[in-house]
């Protein structure tokens, strides 16, 4: 009968563990810009198969992450961990995954998840109106780890932790879950306060020991701030410390038992639209500040961006910032719009258009041929007009 008590209860403990709710388990550090401990766990359990605090059981396992890179810092790192047979798993910047595709190459040939962390780090959060957070992020940041390691990953973070609920949505629809943390070690944060490399490596090491737990998915940085050999070095002596403790060490999709890369048919399905980037091309043409229009078209068209009409050809985004800005100039209250259905075939669109003046008169028209770049962002605008057509 004892026997019998022993193993109900044990059941009911791993019962109890299993319906306990994710959780941060560190402190959020203040005033600095950082999600909320409430969203983050209100996300995890309103999305528990696409939203990721730790992992679901109680084995006792870590899976270590770093975030931003790769950088000069990151082999220092893959050194330390191939040295103790550690495997992780790096959130990376399509930027920085561009910048550094020989370090990438190397993380993915000794054993490492790489996973999707935006292309240039903003808050997708503020970008979700337009589709402007996966076409002009995600969607990138997928197109460089296509061309460096030929995959695109289905593990992403959204950097500062920041989704809204409709994000989450769209990325499970994708096959692409959201993974964030339950033990921030605050890194960033301890390298940029305490100048003594020792003793913020110390500190680091510190909180993630304390806060450390069965499943956990621990929060560190490989890139960032004004340098990440503290994190390094925190990393050397807290493998040992926490193996000592009895934990082994996964990555990502191991703990959570997911896939680390996306199908072809998900990578198909998930290529840059053209026909949202053309919408975010008519809202930008149509902004009547210039200065808004300035700093937005670099981001949807490519740095040798082609602009070809019957007046000539225009090369880079600056070239054609400027036709626009005088156009606008010349012609108060221009708009631009579509008069016929975007056709795509592939990477690029046929459609047509017309140029209406402040009375909605037109004055010019025509069709349109867009062709987009590897990273979403369009390379070539072939205009040909009404007098070209006829």
């Amino acid at each position: 009968m004892h026997k019998i008590w022993m193993v109900i209860g044990l059941l009911a403990a791993e019962l109890v563990l299993a319906q306990t709710p994710p959780r941060l388990r560190t402190p959020v550090v203040e005033n600095q810009g950082q999600v909320s401990a409430a969203q983050l766990e209100g996300q995890a359990q309103r999305f528990p198969q696409t939203f990721f605090l730790e992992g679901p059981g109680d084995r006792q396992v870590v899976a270590l992450t770093f975030d931003d890179g790769p950088s000069l810092d990151t082999p220092a790192l893959l050194d330390t961990l191939k040295k103790e047979g550690v495997k992780a798993t790096f959130f990376w910047q399509g930027q920085n995954v561009l910048a550094h595709p020989e370090i990438v190459r190397r993380a993915v040939a000794e054993g490492h998840t790489v996973a999707n962390h935006s292309f240039s780090h903003p808050n997708l959060s503020k970008m979700e109106e337009g589709g402007f957070w996966w076409d002009l992020q995600l969607a990138k940041t997928q197109s460089a780890f296509q061309q460096v390691v030929g995959f695109q990953p289905a593990l992403m973070r959204p950097p500062y932790g920041f989704l809204n609920d409709g994000q989450i949505k769209a990325l499970q629809a994708r096959g692409v879950h959201a993974i964030l943390w339950s033990v921030d070690s605050a890194d960033w944060y301890h390298t940029w306060k305490i100048s003594n490399e020792s003793l913020a490596s110390a500190q680091i090491h510190e909180v993630v020991a304390q806060y450390l737990h069965p499943e956990a998915i621990v929060l560190l940085h490989d890139s960032g701030g004004r340098t990440r050999r503290p994190t390094v070095a925190a990393v050397q002596t807290l493998i040992p410390a926490i193996r000592a403790k009895g934990y082994q060490f996964v990555t990502v999709d191991q703990l959570l038992k997911v896939p680390a890369k996306l199908t072809s048919a998900q990578q198909a399905a998930n290529q840059p639209s053209l026909d949202a980037t053309l919408q975010q091309f008519l809202v930008l043409f149509n902004e009547p500040d210039a200065a808004i229009r300035a700093a937005g078209w670099g981001k949807i068209l490519s740095d040798d961006y082609l602009h070809v009409s019957a007046e000539g050809v225009l090369r880079g985004v600056p070239a054609y910032a400027g036709l626009v800005t005088q156009l606008r100039t010349q012609m108060m209250g221009l708009k631009l719009e579509l008069t016929t259905p975007v056709q795509q075939l592939g990477e690029q669109a046929l459609f047509g258009w017309r140029v209406m003046d402040a009375a909605g008169t037109t004055v010019a028209k025509g069709v349109n041929v867009l062709q987009l770049a590897a990273d979403g962002r369009i390379k070539q605008n072939t205009v040909y007009n009404d007098r070209q057509l006829q």
